[in-house]
């Protein structure tokens, strides 16, 4: 899960030092202003190991198969489109 968080310029090493102390946080970017408006983040280059350690990661998340993604989905837009009438 990812969140942008604004942060005062002043303090901003304070907050990343913060951040980078707390356990369950895994990394800590600057993101430019301009990026942060935009509906989608531009990526960023991966070398092999970030690579492989990313699919390490995603073997290592629950599977959920797609008959009940969908199934889940529909329920989810029923009820918000109930929400919004």
């Amino acid at each position: 899960m990812k969140y942008i968080i604004e942060i005062a310029e002043n303090k901003r090493n304070i907050a990343e030092e913060f951040f980078k102390s707390v356990s369950f946080i895994k990394n800590v970017k600057e993101v430019l202003q301009e990026d942060a408006e935009s509906y989608s983040l531009a990526g960023t280059q991966m070398d092999v190991k970030e690579f492989k350690q990313w699919v390490e990661q995603a073997e290592d998340m629950p599977v959920v198969s797609l008959t009940d993604a969908k199934t889940k989905w529909e329920q989810k837009k029923k009820q918000l489109s109930r929400t919004i009438r």
